[in-house]
């Protein structure tokens, strides 16, 4: 079985960009081969010449038994999502409800992990550092959290957001390990991303804290 990426067509598409792709006998798309497909409205065509509507007529194996670590880290973080979540509304009902509102976004990763191509909702609300030209790649913290912060009125509530933040960073680097798909990588930082919006939000800052 020959697996094409992501990062396949978008090599092809560079070199010549096409309106449509053949897939042959033998040959599956990745879930963000598929997705880059999607995006840029190009028709998939059966090595037989038929147009392909799902692309499920080649036998594929399941994805979680190529990417098990990521499934089961996508799992541990919506769990610690909901979560933190949950010890939020003691404190900040609002906030509570922000960090719930991203459980679909680790659940939508974890799905489509699994083959099910579950699109990704999450959407930029912009700032002065996080824009939506800059929101999916790997941006660095907008500030490092230390005891200053710890102490500040939000202080608890910052950590906890810190620690999902820095979950997704590791969830980042194992993805590099794991998967050379570009879409995962964008997924995580999205949700990282609006993470730190959340911390600077908190510290009580309604200009961004981020240092370039």
């Amino acid at each position: 079985m020959k697996f094409i990426t992501e990062n396949d067509l978008r090599a092809m598409y560079r070199q010549d960009a096409f309106a449509e792709f053949v897939v042959e006998a033998g040959t599956r798309l990745t879930p963000g081969a598929r997705q880059f497909v999607l995006d840029k409205r190009i028709v998939l065509v059966e090595g037989g010449g038929r147009p392909s509507e799902t692309d499920t007529a080649v036998d594929f194996p399941a994805p979680e038994a190529r990417y098990p670590k990521l499934v089961a880290r996508a799992g541990s973080l919506e769990n610690l999502f909901l979560e933190t979540g949950c010890d939020l509304l003691k404190s900040d009902i609002c906030l509570a409800r922000e960090i719930l509102e991203l459980q679909p976004a680790l659940a939508g990763i974890k799905s489509t992990l699994k083959g099910e191509d579950i699109p990704d909702s999450l959407t930029c609300t912009p700032c002065t550092g996080i824009t939506g030209d800059n929101f999916s790649g790997a941006l660095s913290d907008c500030f490092e959290i230390g005891p200053f912060h710890a102490q500040a009125r939000q202080g608890r509530n910052i950590l906890m957001l810190n620690r999902l933040r820095c979950a997704m960073h590791e969830f980042r680097v194992l993805a590099a390990e794991s998967a050379g798909e570009d879409w995962i990588q964008a997924r995580i930082n999205r949700v990282t991303n609006t993470l730190s919006q959340m911390i600077c939000k908190a510290f009580g800052g309604k200009e961004c804290q981020r240092k370039n």
